[in-house]
Formats: C-alpha cells, structure tokens, sequence
C-alpha cells in the first residue's frame, strides 16, 4: 500500500515491514529528545 499525501507516505503497520518503519521513526523520535539544542544569539559587530 503506497498512498502519498504531499510529502508524506501512508505505510501499513501491521506488516513486518511497516512494523519496522515505526519502529525506527520512535527510535529516532526519542534519540532527538536527548540531542542539546544549539542556542542562538543576534550579535552586531
């Protein structure tokens, strides 16, 4: 099943392979909430 809505994909998790890409996207998900956000300043010179 490979239905598209922009740039986004429907994917059907109740195959093994779906099952998969869900399974690293919350990997993923999870590993930004620890990654230090960078900070940004405004700095005239």
């Amino acid at each position: 099943m490979e239905k598209k809505l922009g740039k986004a994909a429907y994917i059907y998790t109740r195959t093994p392979e779906g099952r998969q890409l869900l399974l690293k996207a919350r990997y993923r998900a999870m590993s930004n909430k620890f990654v230090t956000k960078s900070e940004r300043r405004s700095v005239w010179k």
